[in-house]
């Protein structure tokens, strides 16, 4: 299920090639973090302003975010992000998360 919203947010070359360099990680299982820090990471990243959010019921249980939902701010997709330990918020929300 997608994003309801039309603010898809277009990434610079720059961060296509960092959102490939990550995605590729992941894929090798390199720079994995554990599952409480993603949930940390996410529950800030479903409050924040700048993440793109499906406001459909069927998404309450994830409350908004979905495979699709990017941060307005880095054009991240927010689901793959949080997955890296070498990631941060572009706006230094997570902290020590």
């Amino acid at each position: 299920m997608g994003c309801n919203c039309n603010n898809f947010v277009v990434p610079t070359p720059n961060q296509m090639i960092k959102g490939a360099q990550g995605l590729s990680k992941l894929v090798m299982g390199k720079n994995n973090t554990d599952e409480l820090t993603i949930q940390l990471r996410r529950d800030v990243c479903r409050n924040c302003e700048f993440s793109t959010k499906n406001q459909s019921l069927l998404t309450s249980p994830c409350k908004g975010l979905t495979a699709y939902s990017q941060c307005e701010k880095c054009a991240c997709f927010i689901k793959y992000k949080t997955m890296l330990t070498t990631e941060q918020c572009p706006l230094n929300k997570w902290g020590v998360v």
